[in-house]
């Protein structure tokens, strides 16, 4: 009985993940191209995942000098955005966190056998309270940027995205290249291996013949 608990609370609290995670990628049709690596710049209409990239690039671009000097950030705005960066990204950890905690409580009170609908609904209306915090931490940050960047620095900022992407396929191209050739060299040790075993095993002798 117990181990059976344990299963439905953890298939619960997968499904109530699995729900919220699809819930934050959906979104529905951005007018103007508003997706994609040069759309995202130019409306405010952007998904989750979406707001989530501006912030991933801005922070690797501020870690190297050279794609500072690239994008042509001077001091004061790298310590703008780099100040924007960081506490946007501590608000949205504290954020997913609870979203987190909030989903393995419902699953606990859905588990429950007697289940308290009102407690479940507090619990529904409190993770769309914090997937609202979540977008206001996200947008508030790409204000920043548009406020801070020029036309032009967006410009090459969209040209640093697009080569970071063009880069990360490459490595996974040749991750998946690379691998593929270990798996082939595996497989034909295996089956030098299986020969030579063949070749080792003693031939046993010839059975009495009975006359």
């Amino acid at each position: 009985m117990k181990n059976m608990r344990i299963a439905v609370v953890t298939c619960l609290t997968g499904l109530t993940v699995a729900g919220l995670a699809l819930a934050q990628e959906g979104a529905p049709a951005r007018p103007n191209g508003a997706g994609g690596a040069g759309g995202m710049w130019n409306s405010l209409s952007l998904s989750e995942n979406e707001q989530f990239r501006v912030g991933m690039v801005l922070e690797q671009i501020l870690a190297d000098p050279d794609l500072v000097q690239k994008v042509g950030l001077s001091d004061e705005q790298t310590k703008t955005l780099h100040e924007a960066v960081s506490e946007s990204k501590k608000e949205q950890i504290r954020i997913k966190a609870d979203m987190d905690i909030a989903a393995v409580e419902q699953a606990d009170k859905m588990a429950q056998t007697n289940i308290d609908e009102k407690e479940i609904m507090n619990i529904v209306e409190k993770v769309g309270n914090l997937r609202t915090q979540l977008a206001k931490s996200m947008i508030k940050e790409l204000l920043v940027v548009k406020k801070t960047l020029t036309p032009e620095q967006v410009k090459k900022v969209k040209e640093v995205t697009r080569e970071m992407h063009r880069q990360k396929m490459m490595e996974e191209k040749e991750k998946k290249k690379e691998e593929g050739k270990d798996h082939r060299k595996e497989g034909g040790k295996d089956d030098k291996n299986g020969d030579q075993k063949d070749k080792d095993q003693p031939i046993p002798p010839p059975e009495d013949v009975k006359p």
